[in-house]
């Protein structure tokens, strides 16, 4: 009747028979548990055990005979908050171990790591990854990094947080409306140097972040989405590109900024 229940609450399924017998029938020994369910008698005594340890049930002495009797059915309300917070431990700890899992996965099987994540959690999810590498990045600024304010202000912490652990940031950026000599002026106290490049010749709907072994790409159009990739061929393939572009950009951003450096 509820073992589908007590089952997804915590219990084992022998717990969970040996648990509704007792709600139906109250306080009895194991003998009557042994004769009236499916359970042989080693078994019985190591499931009445755990729900003793559990605090499901007690145990009291009658003539020398032990009985057992449920506890207050909120002890399973307990039961079931514990197990959640040792999940969330759980997953707190495998997402802090993920990358080394997953750096050790692509090394034995020589597949990239790809992570797909909904939401501005994805962005959150590289910049962690951004803090703990505690290395140098390289940015391809999407046009539409600055159409959400909760995305803005999260930009701006987390480059308080690069600024903090001495990491710095290439960016090639395209020329922005808003886009001021006061702006541009913050990026040494910022760690940024950028290359700033016509919008018309470079507009990205898609964020791209290099670092490390990986290539984190946020499409920042309409919905947020991210896709991580870890894999040394890739990043590198992403670096050379960047690099590319960047020096050949130089002279395009050197008048740019100029035109900027005149309107301050």
């Amino acid at each position: 009747m509820y073992k589908d229940i007590l089952v997804s609450s915590g219990l084992s399924a022998n717990e969970a028979i040996i648990y509704e017998y007792l709600l139906k029938k109250g306080e009895v020994s194991a003998g009557e548990i042994i004769k009236n369910t499916p359970l042989k008698r080693g078994l019985t005594y190591n499931e009445l055990k755990n729900l003793l340890k559990k605090s499901l049930i007690r145990k009291t002495l009658k003539h020398k005979i032990a009985f057992f009797g449920p506890e207050h059915p909120n002890k399973l309300i307990e039961l079931t908050e514990n197990r959640e917070n040792e999940l969330k431990k759980a997953k707190n700890t495998l997402e802090n171990q993920f990358s080394t899992i997953l750096s050790n996965f692509n090394l034995v099987s020589n597949q990239p790591g790809i992570i797909y994540l909904e939401g501005i959690i994805g962005l959150e999810k590289v910049y962690e990854e951004i803090i703990k590498a505690k290395e140098d990045i390289l940015i391809f600024r999407s046009i539409a990094d600055d159409k959400q304010f909760a995305i803005d202000r999260l930009v701006k912490k987390q480059i308080s947080r690069q600024v903090k652990n001495n990491i710095h940031t290439r960016a090639i950026t395209p020329l922005m409306d808003n886009m001021s000599f006061v702006v541009v002026s913050q990026d040494t106290q910022n760690l940024v140097e950028r290359r700033i490049v016509p919008k018309d010749k470079f507009s990205l709907p898609a964020q791209i972040i290099i670092f490390q072994n990986k290539v984190a790409i946020t499409s920042l159009d309409k919905n947020i989405f991210t896709t991580i990739i870890e894999n040394d061929s890739i990043a590198l393939s992403f670096k050379i590109i960047f690099n590319f572009i960047w020096e050949l950009s130089t002279p395009i951003h050197e008048k740019i900024y100029q035109k900027i450096n005149t309107k301050k």
